[in-house]
């Protein structure tokens, strides 16, 4: 799925934080991120690092692990 925040540019891919095994959609490329299972939309994302920083974390993309790339599904 491409990310509808950047017209495309990025691939939406699930990902999960290190620190807690929550599940996320997160753009590769600008760093859009939804709950996971929400259907991405411009209106619902929520900034990476704002997100990340709500549970006491820094933001890195080192605090994540890539599960799948949705575009590949």
């Amino acid at each position: 799925m491409q990310c509808p925040r950047c017209d495309g540019q990025g691939a939406i891919q699930v990902v999960r934080v290190h620190a807690t095994g929550t599940k996320l959609q997160i753009c590769d490329e600008c760093d859009a991120t939804w709950p996971y299972g929400e259907t991405p939309s411009i209106e619902t994302f929520q900034d990476f690092r704002t997100f990340m920083e709500s549970q006491g974390l820094q933001g890195l993309w080192t605090e994540l692990k890539v599960i799948s790339s949705e575009s590949e599904d």
